[in-house]
């Protein structure tokens, strides 16, 4: 498997704590099948978040937009308050803190 997307990830660390911040989002951890290094159609990165508690879903959208255009790659932002309790458990163990 390409480490392109965490080498992309790490070379825009510090840009893309800022926008999570910019957001109101506190956490910011990958998820995606990159931590298991599976192999994908189409590269994507799925990050969970811990948004703030004054923000909505329109702050994760524009989050998701502003990442998307920062990386040139898909980007799908998950908020840890839209999961089940179970599947949040799940994510929790393998996310990769940034």
């Amino acid at each position: 498997m390409s480490h392109a997307l965490p080498d992309l990830l790490q070379s825009r660390r510090e840009a893309v704590v800022a926008a999570a911040a910019r957001y109101g989002v506190t956490k910011i951890r990958l998820v995606s099948d990159i931590v298991r290094e599976a192999e994908r159609a189409e590269p994507e990165i799925d990050l969970l978040v811990r948004p703030g508690w004054n923000r909505g879903p329109t702050s994760l959208v524009r989050l998701e937009e502003r990442l998307n255009e920062l990386l040139g790659t898909p980007v799908n932002v998950i908020s840890e308050d839209s999961l089940e309790s179970e599947a949040r458990a799940r994510l929790m163990v393998e996310a990769v803190p940034l």
